[in-house]
């Protein structure tokens, strides 16, 4: 993940365990049904969104990556997501605003 650290659970952070809550990735904002990632302390991220993006699984136990700001900050790979979703493979670059992060399945353990 690349610029710098990003604030998550009250410290800031390179890496994220993404576990069964889901992520929710934005500037300023909250989550009120799972961890938030704060994109605020980095640089140029003015524009983004309290909810800018977020991962979750799916009914069919998929990870998807929504993006929720609309504005065209989001991309996968160099896609850009506006009010879309995918569903991210081994080793994808997501990319909301400046922050660039590698998409990367650990450990893959549904209700574990």
């Amino acid at each position: 993940m690349s610029p710098g650290a990003v604030d998550y659970d009250g410290r800031q952070v390179r890496q994220v365990a993404i576990d069964s809550r889901g992520l929710t990735i934005g500037r300023g904002g909250v989550s009120a049904g799972g961890p938030y990632l704060d994109l605020a302390p980095i640089a140029g991220t003015e524009a983004v969104a309290g909810v800018q993006l977020q991962v979750y699984r799916d009914d069919f136990q998929q990870w998807v990556i929504e993006d929720a700001g609309g504005n065209g900050l989001t991309s996968i790979d160099g896609t850009v997501l506006t009010l879309e979703r995918s569903m991210p493979w081994q080793a994808d670059r997501i990319q909301v605003g400046p922050a660039v992060f590698r998409w990367n399945c650990i450990a893959d353990n549904v209700g574990g």
